[in-house]
């Protein structure tokens, strides 16, 4: 089997974002955790993983280029690729929180008495995230998913089957791996060469890109 690739650093869009600096913090912290995640359960053995990925125009370039869409300052956390597999991956972190649920498009963080400790309106970028994805590599399966990462105090658990905006399931991070490493177990061990090149590429664009 090849081995696979790690490309980019967890967080590391987020370090120069505009984002409240206390938000900011949490999701480079937890952007890093599912990063040594991922590595401790060895599935960067296999699969090429794309930190910080940001978010591509729906079309390619004349020359058949993945664009990036300046007009949106959002990126995709991690993306993992595997054989006609592409999973598209946001982590969320709250500190001090037990237990997540869902009210409407926000997501809400409790503490272990049920008293709401941080409420966080869904962003839209997932949805358009998958849909691009979708447009540019349409022969593809694109599997997106919103991970909990758990603080060094606790690990939060979902109170039922929770989705994003746009029907995207959210995990917690050791039901992700769980699925992941099932997905990883069923897929061919082989790399899709032109997927790697395309993206590797628009991770370090030139300047006319």
């Amino acid at each position: 089997m090849i081995r696979g690739r790690v490309h980019g650093t967890p967080g590391a869009k987020l370090k120069r974002s505009p984002y409240n600096p206390y938000y900011r913090s949490a999701g480079v912290v937890g952007e890093k955790r599912f990063g040594k995640a991922l590595t401790l359960t060895g599935v960067t053995e296999g699969m090429d993983v794309f930190f910080s990925v940001p978010m591509p125009r729906k079309q390619r370039s004349r020359t058949g280029k993945l664009v990036r869409d300046k007009g949106l300052r959002t990126d995709v956390d991690c993306v993992l690729t595997l054989g006609d597999v592409i999973v598209l991956v946001d982590v969320k972190m709250f500190k001090n929180t037990a237990y997540y649920t869902t009210h409407h498009n926000i997501l809400v963080g409790l503490n272990k008495r049920g008293e709401t400790v941080t409420q966080y309106r869904m962003s839209q970028n997932m949805r358009i995230a998958v849909e691009r994805f979708q447009c540019l590599f349409p022969n593809k399966l694109i599997i997106p998913a919103v991970v909990l990462i758990p603080t060094s105090e606790q690990v939060p658990q979902t109170l039922g089957e929770l989705f994003w905006v746009g029907g995207i399931k959210i995990y917690v991070l050791h039901e992700f791996m769980f699925t992941l490493h099932k997905l990883y177990d069923a897929l061919p061990g082989t790399h899709d060469p032109v997927i790697i090149e395309e993206l590797t590429n628009y991770m370090t664009p030139t300047r006319k890109d």
